[in-house]
């Protein structure tokens, strides 16, 4: 049965007539609230939706982005995306390493030893094995120190000085040596002792290592010839006769940069 009115015509027939307005007023009110209804869980839904995308996006610190990039990092160091990956600032240059303003290193080479000091940009070696000795001088530039002989230019040490010691290679004319020097200090390290005897010229070289092993020679004019042991602070005296005062590297550095 339809919902109208029903009545009769003048012919005596039914006639469904059409439902009042008020009837069509509510009905239409109930059909708007349901589609705004639909539209509003609709949104709703599509909201909750994109937030939930949007979370999935995090920044490096645990941090949801609001436009899906990376936020800034707790450091306020800025993150940039390239290809879907982070582009961080380059860390620093290391700052070089710089040689000690004064340092004395003392070491085996082959059959030898090898010592070396340094002092505000310059250098002292000693090489003595005994039988041979050089002395030489140079600079140090950075953590690099390059000596020549005193006597022969030929004669050359080159090393690194590195966390407390010196890594090398000395040149003596032949093959060179490899060698690594330890930091010592009084009463090891260098020693040189000097004198003019008969008019001939004598130099004394000593290299005391940290356990107490010691080498040196006594050139007189060139020559070398094995030393008597040293005792520091002692003076010395050779098997001729002549008597030697060694100084330690503070005491003749000048003398042998210069």
């Amino acid at each position: 049965m339809g919902s109208g009115v029903h009545g009769r015509s003048p012919a005596g027939r039914r006639v469904l007539k059409p439902p009042p307005p008020l009837v069509i007023g509510l009905v239409v009110g109930v059909l708007i609230g349901a589609g705004a209804t639909l539209v509003v869980v609709g949104g709703t839904r599509g909201d909750v939706s994109q937030a939930q995308a949007q979370a999935q996006v995090r920044a490096p610190d645990g941090g949801a982005s609001p436009s899906g990039e990376p936020a800034e990092k707790p450091s306020g160091e800025p993150v940039r995306k390239t290809f879907g990956e982070p582009v961080r600032k380059p860390s620093p240059t290391a700052a070089a390493v710089v040689a000690p303003v004064k340092a004395d290193f003392a070491g085996r080479s082959g059959g030898g030893m090898v010592a070396l000091s340094v002092r505000d940009g310059k250098a002292v070696a000693y090489f003595c094995d005994g039988k041979r000795e050089a002395w030489l001088e140079g600079d140090v530039r950075e953590n690099r120190a390059d000596l020549f002989g005193t006597r022969d230019t030929d004669i050359r040490i080159t090393a690194t000085l590195a966390s407390g010691r010196v890594t090398g290679t000395l040149d003596l004319g032949e093959s060179p040596q490899r060698f690594v020097a330890s930091t010592v200090r009084k009463p090891s390290g260098l020693y040189r002792a000097t004198a003019r005897v008969r008019g001939a010229k004598v130099v004394g070289g000593w290299i005391v290592l940290a356990d107490g092993r010691q080498v040196g020679a006594v050139s007189v004019d060139g020559v070398p010839a094995p030393a008597p042991r040293l005792e520091p602070g002692r003076d010395v005296r050779t098997d001729d006769g002549t008597t030697l005062r060694p100084r330690d590297v503070d005491a003749f550095f000048q003398e042998v940069v210069t």
